[in-house]
């Protein structure tokens, strides 16, 4: 089983609005689901939220939902 380590970097302009910035993080929150809905199904023949919570936590460090976001730019 591979471990991510990897970080999601967000960064928008000052003129980003909320609304777009919300479609992109619930953009970000379906694929995160979704590959962990595949490797659930894959090491252990559940879906995700089937799982029990130790389960869950492996695949969660399979892939973390970790997002940094950078200051605005000015743009």
């Amino acid at each position: 089983m591979l471990i991510s380590t990897g970080v999601i970097s967000l960064q928008n302009d000052r003129e980003t609005s909320y609304q777009f910035y919300m479609q992109i993080q619930n953009e970000l929150i379906f694929v995160i689901n979704e590959l962990r809905d595949k490797a659930s199904q894959k090491y252990f023949n559940k879906n995700y939220e089937d799982l029990s919570p130790e389960r869950q936590n492996i695949i969660n460090k399979i892939y973390p939902f970790s997002i940094s976001e950078a200051e605005p730019s000015k743009l």
